[in-house]
């Protein structure tokens, strides 16, 4: 489960971005969800390490919510409004 979304950072095109971290706190009933960007598919199938961290976005949600909510919700976020599913 991923959102292709391409973008240009230095002269790279990044196109896959894949949720790298969620973290729900109890106190607040608040989930934090983290997506990261790769060159593509591949060089994240090759190692999850391979993002660009400067890149991350966060994005906060209430509840505990599974992966597929998570990106529904993603997508609803201008950064994310013309994304496909991959």
């Amino acid at each position: 489960m991923a959102i292709r979304h391409t973008i240009v950072h230095k002269g790279i095109d990044l196109e896959y971005w894949a949720i790298t971290m969620t973290h729900w706190e109890k106190v607040t009933n608040q989930q934090t969800v983290n997506i990261s960007v790769y060159k593509n598919k591949g060089t994240r199938d090759e190692s999850p390490q391979n993002f660009f961290p400067d890149l991350t976005k966060t994005y906060y949600m209430q509840g505990i919510n599974s992966l597929a909510e998570c990106y529904s919700y993603i997508k609803t976020q201008e950064d994310f409004i013309n994304g496909e599913d991959v």
